[in-house]
């Protein structure tokens, strides 16, 4: 076998990508509507690409293609990524077909996808609800050298330990089907190859989002002294810091992971240590559930350290970093607070699906169980979800246009309908039936058109009209109906339309009544074609994507084949070859 020179897959790569965006544009002339996701990613060589992703509904099944994957040499300044994102849509024909914008809340990114007209943009709540645990329970807290009794700088300088987490780590995790242990058992193992210092992974755009400074001693509610609780966010961050450091060590010591897996062996564990992630959604849990996993390991490595040959110093560390029965009693805690934000990460990052309707549903269920207080419930659970409740709420402010975009959004999935108050639902059928009105005079308009306006208009209460183009419409509408009266042609009823939708409504609620545990897709494909009206406008929304997966996990996959073990790829060839990985795959299958 003589493998093909690197001339020839080059040449192979650029024709095959000027075939694929030629089909991908035939392809998307047939789609009424598009939704996408955008994300910055930066290679370990700094080498930066933009990446967006485009979402739609066929037939009530989800489609999702990468459209645009380039390296970026350019400011990451919001008008320059506006222009991009344009000239993008523009190649493929799509720039008027746009309805939303998946991204995080950076704010180069939010300022350049604010520019477009028409198009919602939505933060992605899982990078939300990972905002909303850091922050809440101070999880990354810097430690100084005065208080920080842990740190042991000077004992070994090999394995000193560093408690200024990089940036420049970023997965994305990326959990399928199967039960919590199997998604564990995947999850650990996609960790254990990575160490803290691997510089193949994602820099993203969004870690300054966390707070890092001395937050420890933030009250819970004014007037609430936190010295009362049974336990401080100050405890909790420096009890998160000992076992991350303990996890640091042991990884870095070959004798320690040596005695570390033969005590695995004997006791039949089969899942690894590993360490978190300041940027990486659900790694805090990971880490420590991994940690309790380990516990019996833990307290034979404590009971036997004098026994290893390890100098002096660093049995000194491990002293300092042994985790007592109030620190498992902790962790134990805060594995079962942190299980919720795990699963509701993990059923909106599902890209077989529509996740944009689940969002509300997840965080209003995650709040729920934050306010409950079961009778047996520990004095340090409590504190823990009062903790993070407040940072809850601060992040999803009802009356932030984000929150109401997720309540519009969530009326179009049976989940998120069950549970939307019925002033919700009143405000938002009242646009749907103006909007009805209004198409029924405008034979030719879009529903692209229609959810933004109805978005803008009985949602977003701070918004304010980009251009007078509705106002055009409704003056061209009423000479159109004038016209064709004068000439006893037909002209629309605007009343039987507005019955019509309001039949549909009345149909649908009653429908996700008796239907609200059935998935969004399937529940419009055996019931859409009674509320054709309806039916339309829901393709639009769920066409969504609740969080930005989709684009991260194409960073992963980029960071995968751009890996240092791997021929190196120049920016333009790996860009290349991202693109046409989905194309190729559906080519073949």
């Amino acid at each position: 076998y003589t493998p093909p020179h690197r001339n020839m897959v080059q040449r192979n790569l650029k024709r095959l990508h000027s075939i694929h965006v030629s089909r991908l544009r035939n392809t998307l002339k047939n789609v009424k509507h598009i939704a996408l996701t955008a994300y910055f990613w930066s290679d370990r060589h700094q080498n930066s690409f933009f990446f967006i992703t485009g979402h739609y509904i066929e037939d009530m099944v989800s489609k999702t293609t990468i459209l645009h994957f380039q390296s970026y040499d350019k400011r990451h300044s919001s008008s320059q990524i506006a222009s991009e994102v344009y000239n993008c849509l523009r190649e493929l024909g799509i720039e008027q077909k746009v309805t939303s914008v998946t991204c995080d809340g950076a704010q180069n990114m939010k300022n350049a996808f604010d520019m477009f007209d028409g198009a919602d943009r939505l933060w992605c709540v899982a990078h939300r609800l990972h905002l909303t645990i850091c922050n809440g329970l101070a999880l990354w807290k810097k430690f100084n050298k005065a208080e920080d009794n842990s740190n042991t700088n000077g004992i070994d300088s090999d394995e000193s330990i560093d408690v200024k987490t990089s940036l420049d780590e970023y997965d994305t995790e990326m959990v399928q089907d199967g039960s919590e242990n199997e998604k564990m058992d995947r999850a650990i193992d996609d960790y254990d190859d990575e160490d803290e210092e691997n510089q193949d992974l994602i820099t993203d755009s969004w870690g300054d989002s966390i707070a890092t400074g001395d937050i420890a001693n933030m009250d819970i509610d004014e007037g609430d002294n936190e010295q009362d609780t049974p336990i401080t966010k100050e405890n909790l961050a420096k009890t998160i810091h000992k076992g991350r450091q303990l996890i640091k060590t042991i990884r870095r010591s070959q004798i320690l992971t040596m005695f570390i897996n033969n005590e695995k062996k004997g006791l039949k564990i089969t899942c690894h240590l590993i360490m978190d992630c300041i940027t990486r959604w659900n790694s805090t849990y990971l880490a420590i559930k991994s940690l309790q996993e380990h516990k019996t390991v833990m307290l034979n490595l404590f009971e036997n350290k004098g026994k290893l040959p390890i100098p002096t110093k660093q049995k000194e560390k491990l002293t300092l970093l042994e985790i007592s029965s109030d620190d498992w009693t902790l962790i134990n805690n805060l594995i079962y607070l942190l299980k919720p934000f795990y699963e509701a990460t993990s059923l909106l990052s599902g890209t077989k699906y529509p996740t944009i309707g689940l969002r509300l549903f997840a965080i209003q269920n995650i709040k729920e169980y934050l306010e409950k207080e079961d009778d047996d419930q520990s004095e340090i659970l409590t504190t823990l979800k009062k903790f993070v409740l407040q940072s809850l709420n601060e992040y999803f402010d009802e009356n932030d246009p984000q929150y109401k975009l997720l309540v519009l959004y969530g009326y179009f999935e049976p989940l998120g309908y069950s549970i939307l108050s019925t002033a919700e639902k009143t405000k938002i059928e009242r646009g749907i039936k103006q909007k009805s009105k209004e198409l029924s005079k405008a034979p030719n308009s879009n529903t692209v058109a229609s959810a933004s306006s109805i978005s803008s208009a009985h949602i977003s209460q701070s918004a304010t009209p980009k251009s007078n183009i509705n106002t055009q419409n409704n003056n061209n509408n009423k000479r159109l109906a004038s016209f064709l009266k004068s000439i006893d042609k037909y002209v629309p009823n605007e009343r039987a339309s507005t019955k019509k939708i309001s039949e549909e409504i009345s149909l649908y609620g009653s429908l996700c009544r008796s239907n609200s545990s059935i998935d969004a897709l399937t529940f419009w494909k055996v019931n859409g074609d009674q509320m054709p009206l309806l039916k339309e406008m829901a393709q639009v929304y769920l066409s969504t994507p609740g969080t930005s997966v989709p684009s991260e996990s194409a960073f992963s996959t980029s960071a995968y084949i751009g890996r240092k073990e791997r021929a190196r790829l120049s920016p333009e060839n790996l860009s290349y070859t991202v693109f046409l990985k989905d194309k190729l795959l559906s080519s073949i299958n």
